[in-house]
């Protein structure tokens, strides 16, 4: 049972894997905005680089893909944890 309680950080984790991995933040996407020089290190709205999407139509590609991100971060979540409680 323990082990389900990791799905949390497993999911944190797959998901800044994926992020890393594809150069796309979910925060930028959520927000409507992009940084292609996040000067923090993070989605900060301090940054004197940050720009709005222009395009609704962009925006909403963006909001899909961080979608499928979440999606595919929880699905490997859940499953490391099913294997876990399963040993």
């Amino acid at each position: 049972m323990f082990s389900l309680v990791l799905v949390v950080p497993f999911y944190v984790g797959f998901l800044a894997g994926l992020e890393g991995s594809m150069s796309f933040c979910v925060l930028h996407a959520a927000r409507g905005t992009y940084d292609l020089n996040e000067p923090h290190g993070f989605a900060s709205r301090k940054s004197d680089t940050l720009q709005k999407v222009g395009s609704e139509g962009w925006k909403k590609l963006d909001q899909r893909k961080a979608l499928w991100m979440h999606l595919e971060a929880l699905t490997g979540a859940v499953l490391l944890a099913l294997l876990l409680a399963l040993t």
